[in-house]
């Protein structure tokens, strides 16, 4: 209950953040205040006010007493009781009293302030609107939760505050705001009914590689929260946006033609503001539901996009957590479900699969489906040749998450890696075999007819830096022997393949510009293991090898042009330029380097120091770089990093999140 309460507070901090960054202005102090809620007393005001009045008639039975703190019952039988429990009611009838007057105060000034006005704030009434769209959503059926929760609070007082904005219009005799919440509903209406007619004309890549490929799925949920808002759960809201937001930003990327017909850009903000104040709410969080499931995956495709990876962690094991409750794990939950809805909930519980064992590898933490026995079916790969090459890609992915699990369960979490060296190479070799196999059946697949084959052949770059990135942690899991650390040439060819195919990825995707040089850092790049640059570095400085200083020279080259997309992307390039510096200083002054290189077998072995893995220290890397005591702290942060690689903890995006409790 904890963890859901401080993931709604840092999704909170998030949305405030990311208004911020768009320039928008968010004053000091509210970072745990939602941006689209700026309207919220107004709508407070008349759901307290009818509260109020409602708890008012109940009270007629009743009279005050003339100390204010008593009560008299009309017919009570035990007058002792009855006296306790009616003080308690009366301090909270005072306690709402007291707030009521504070908000009709602050009411009345923003009511003459809207007088005033010759026509409305056309912010104001998207607010307006944005709000009466997330607090319009009832309790909704819960699927696949058998156990009654009755209504929560939010459901109780959200049926009253739904129509309150409209209410403020009425009650302040204002008929432009009124006029134009009707029409800023009936234009989301009309375009989103032109979004879903073009998704079924010309199938979303979006809806083809991630959590969903059912076109009915979107179709129902925005029949539920658009026609049938009454009965619509959070969930339905949070999801419906979510994944509305993700299909407007593609076809804006891609310039479709419903760009010319609507302003998409308002719609891609309105889902948004939408989207953060629903995934807020304790329900999408604590409830376990499909809708809330999806929820969280398009939450933490956002948070991957947004390059924060502690709130992603957090919603994947929110995600996971549903899925267990569910039963989505065992294969017996399907039994009685519709095939075809039945592939769709498998298909988002292997989503959230891939997303735990891919995050738990990258930051070094326990899967939450860790010892959980799942032999739930694959989802069915469809028979349609646009969607066929897309849904083999997916299978592909899962079975990289499956080897992703064994590298962190077998071979780096202590509580359950293998000790025995022999034990160890010999798992080693069966995954790297394995692997191979893995990624030459990847290369089969056939894109014949599939939806965009350009996006498709794009993709396949995406796909050779988690492999060749994910074969460096497994191959340098192996360097443990003993008493010393060793690294293979097996090792340093897979990590020079993953910064090559990087080399290769980068150039495609700005030329195709269907990422931005921060979409593509925050989506790609930082969700791959930072290992194989330190690999190639160790590699450069062992063997004196120019060719590998210059390979690293072209990667920090191309986190040139992103740096400054965030906190995390500029400690990025500060860190690999030290490393790139280093490794050049070392090969001009042909000073000793780390360790002992083989020329005939290509390994790097490096003894471990008595008592201590420390080998880099902050001053050597500080007299190496002829650098002031003002960067300092950057040589502190590159000798901790290589270190904690050294010691067999190469998990190091854990020090490049700069979301969480900072402001920043």
């Amino acid at each position: 209950m904890l963890a859901a309460l401080e993931t709604c507070q840092e999704w909170r901090y998030s949305a405030a953040s990311e208004l911020r960054a768009r320039g928008a202005a968010v004053p000091e102090g509210q970072n745990l205040q939602l941006s689209s809620s700026s309207t919220k007393p107004l709508s407070t005001y008349h759901s307290l006010q009818n509260l109020i009045c409602h708890r008012r008639a109940l009270r007629k039975p009743y009279r005050r007493g003339d100390t204010g703190s008593r009560w008299s019952l009309g017919r009570a039988k035990d007058v002792k009781y009855a006296k306790t429990r009616n003080q308690l009611q009366a301090d909270r009838i005072a306690h709402l009293e007291a707030l009521v007057d504070s908000l009709d105060k602050r009411f009345r000034d923003v009511e003459s302030k809207l007088v005033a006005l010759q026509s409305p704030n056309p912010n104001l009434v998207a607010q307006s609107a944005t709000n009466q769209t997330i607090i319009s959503a009832g309790t909704g059926h819960i699927e696949g939760c058998h156990i009654y929760e009755g209504d929560t609070s939010f459901t109780s007082q959200s049926l009253q505050a739904s129509r309150s904005a409209q209410d403020t219009a009425l009650s302040g005799n204002i008929p432009d705001i009124e006029h134009s919440l009707d029409h800023i509903q009936k234009t989301l209406h009309d375009s989103q009914e032109f979004i879903l007619r073009r998704m079924r004309a010309r199938h979303p890549i979006f809806l083809s590689s991630y959590a969903i490929s059912d076109l009915e799925i979107v179709e129902d949920l925005c029949k539920s929260v658009l026609s049938e808002t009454s009965r619509a759960s959070v969930g339905q809201v949070a999801s419906m946006h979510g994944v509305l937001f993700f299909v407007l930003k593609e076809f804006i990327a891609m310039n479709d033609g419903l760009c010319q017909k609507f302003d998409l850009t308002t719609h891609l903000d309105h889902c948004e503001k939408v989207f953060a104040a629903a995934m807020e709410t304790y329900d999408v969080l604590a409830l376990p539901s499909f809708e809330n499931i999806l929820a969280l995956t398009m939450g933490m495709v956002k948070a991957q996009g947004e390059a924060k990876p502690s709130l992603y962690w957090r919603l994947v094991s929110a995600a996971a957590a549903h899925c267990q409750s569910l039963g989505y794990h065992r294969e017996t939950t399907y039994r009685n479900i519709l095939s075809g809805k039945a592939d769709n909930i498998r298909r988002l519980f292997w989503t959230v699969y891939i997303f735990d064992k891919n995050m738990s590898l990258l930051l070094g933490r326990v899967s939450n489906m860790q010892g959980v026995m799942i032999d739930v079916r694959y989802p069915a790969i469809s028979s349609d040749l646009g969607r066929r090459a897309w849904d083999e890609s997916f299978i592909m992915g899962i079975r990289l998450a499956e080897f992703q699990d064994r590298i962190f369960t077998s071979l780096y979490n202590a509580a359950t890696s293998i000790e025995d060296a022999s034990e160890r190479a010999r798992l080693i070799s069966d995954l790297e075999s394995a692997m191979e196999q893995w990624h030459l059946e990847l290369k089969q697949i056939n894109p014949e007819g599939v939806n965009n084959i350009l996006v498709f052949k794009l993709s396949r770059t995406n796909w050779d830096i988690s492999f060749y990135s994910t074969l460096t942690l497994l191959l340098h899991a192996s360097s443990k022997t003993g008493e010393e650390s060793q690294i293979s040439s097996r090792c340093f060819n897979a990590a020079r393949n993953s910064l090559l195919a990087h080399l290769n990825s980068f150039p495609q995707y700005q030329s195709s510009k269907l990422l931005s040089d921060g979409e593509y850092f925050n989506w790609i790049l930082l969700f791959s293991s930072l290992t194989p640059f330190l690999v190639i570095f160790l590699h450069a400085i062992s063997e004196k090898d120019t060719e590998s200083v210059g390979l690293l020279s072209q990667v920090v080259g191309t986190f040139e042009t992103f740096r400054k997309v965030s906190h995390g992307a500029e400690r990025l390039y500060q860190v690999c330029t030290t490393f790139t510096n280093i490794a050049e200083k070392i090969i001009q002054s042909q000073q000793s380097s780390v360790g002992i290189y083989d020329q005939q077998g290509s390994s790097l072995r490096l003894p471990d120091t008595p008592g201590s893995m420390t080998r880099f220290h902050p001053e050597d890397l500080q007299d190496m770089l002829d650098i002031e005591n003002g960067d300092r702290a950057t040589s502190l942060y590159a000798s901790d990093l290589l270190n904690e690689f050294l010691s067999g903890e190469p998990f190091s995006w854990n020090r490049f999140d700069y979301d969480i409790g900072n402001g920043q």
